[in-house]
């Protein structure tokens, strides 16, 4: 799917900056930033390694502000395992996205990815203020994995139960991502669509066989701050292996909710106005 006008991942990965806990109760939070991705990842640690096998979370598909002069701007929201603690490039994700014309046209869909391939429209419409519930879920032993997207508005949903060779398990992520638009085998960053407000819930995930929210599991919580200027880059939604450049707005994450079971992320017009999370 990586051609002329389709959407594809911005290539930019996470700086490798030491991380530096952020408010809230938990210590366990930290904070990272990346050229693409704005939310949160949990992970283990060089002495624990966890083993991610289902991630799950709602959100209400937002109005993406679009102009004649946003033509090409886009976000995709999802939940996804892998692609944030390893360098395997691999990652399994399903989402929503919005794009904007050159005629100041948005246009939304529903999608899923195994990476390295490409992304992949479901059969599932979704519009602004829709409520949609997303997972993943790997089946031991790890080499199917089951994609789920329901429209909760609707009701209706669509599965997609695929084979996978070697996931990578070592996080789990609920990510608002600035996406890039390709052609043939190259991709240019999409300026990131304004979203106004995306707020997760509902969030959790598995890991070492142990299902808790973002801030209740024995692992760590990331927090990730997009910052079109950080340097390296992580793989994520239609992405197929293309580098491209960093877009050109920014996201910000708020603080967990208590519990952990949920977030907000805010567009930022200007990334210098970037600071962290938010209560």
């Amino acid at each position: 799917m990586c051609r002329l006008i389709v959407l594809c991942a911005a290539t930019a990965a996470a700086t490798a900056a030491t991380l530096t806990p952020v408010g809230g109760a938990r210590l366990d939070v930290s904070r990272d930033v990346s050229a693409n991705w704005a939310g949160y990842t949990v992970t283990g640690s060089p002495a624990r390694r966890f083993t991610f096998t289902r991630v799950t979370a709602s959100w209400t598909v937002p109005r993406v502000r679009c102009s004649a002069r946003d033509g090409r701007s886009a976000v995709a929201i999802w939940v996804g395992i892998g692609g944030y603690a390893s360098s395997t490039g691999t990652l399994q994700q399903v989402g929503t996205d919005a794009a904007c014309s050159s005629s100041g046209i948005a246009t939304y869909h529903a999608w899923y990815e195994l990476l390295p391939k490409p992304s992949a429209r479901l059969r599932l419409a979704v519009h602004p203020g829709d409520v949609v519930t997303a997972s993943v879920t790997l089946a031991h032993p790890m080499t199917a994995v089951r994609l789920a997207l329901a429209n909760e508005t609707t009701g209706r949903a669509d599965v997609k139960e695929l084979r996978v060779a070697q996931p990578d398990t070592l996080s789990a992520e609920w990510i608002v991502e600035a996406p890039s638009a390709c052609a043939t085998y190259a991709c240019a960053a999409a300026p990131l669509a304004d979203f106004g407000t995306v707020t997760f819930t509902r969030a959790g995930a598995t890991g070492n066989g142990r299902t808790a929210t973002i801030s209740g599991g024995p692992w760590t919580a990331v927090a990730i701050e997009l910052v079109p200027a950080a340097e390296g880059g992580h793989p994520g939604h239609g992405a197929g292996g293309a580098p491209a450049e960093p877009a050109s707005a920014a996201a910000s994450p708020r603080a967990l909710v208590r519990g952990g079971r949920g977030f907000s992320v805010d567009w930022v017009a200007n990334s210098s106005l970037v600071a962290g999370p938010r209560s």
